[in-house]
């Protein structure tokens, strides 16, 4: 079953992301309380468990891996095989993938050591097409493709 592990907000460039148990998505901003949420195409990033394992797997840290977390965390679906233009409905908020990867910093010792990123591919980015409150464990239902 496809759902959401983990929810992250990050309230100041000085703090780190906070794990929460439910959170509040605004439609055309992002999480609310997020540094991130400013609306844009980006308001919200998405990646999966089975990404981060891969991740995990890396011989060294790159750039990306140890700067990068994700707002949301997802199990049991490959959202980055869908593409931009999905919708996703989870718990009472409705989410367009707006971007498929995320690019990778010069100078990165995962991409000059010529392994495949998973953030490159894997990590996606939404906006949020409808407010609405999403808690750890709510399932993710895919409404258009």
């Amino acid at each position: 079953m496809a759902e959401i592990k983990f929810i992250k907000i990050k309230k100041s460039k000085e703090q780190a992301r906070e794990s929460v148990d439910k959170a509040y998505f605004e439609e055309n901003l992002g999480l609310k309380g997020d540094i991130h949420s400013v609306g844009g195409n980006k308001q919200v990033s998405i990646l999966g468990t089975e990404s981060k394992r891969i991740i995990k797997e890396y011989k060294s840290e790159g750039l990306c891996t140890v700067r990068f977390e994700e707002n949301i965390t997802t199990e049991g679906i490959e959202l980055y095989k869908y593409p931009v233009g999905t919708r996703i409905e989870i718990g009472g908020a409705v989410m367009e993938i707006t971007q498929l990867g995320k690019k990778c910093f010069k100078g990165c010792s995962i991409s000059e050591a010529s392994y495949k990123c998973a953030l490159i591919t894997e990590c996606i980015f939404a906006k949020v097409i409808k407010s609405g409150w999403v808690k750890n464990g709510d399932k993710i239902d895919i409404i258009y493709k």
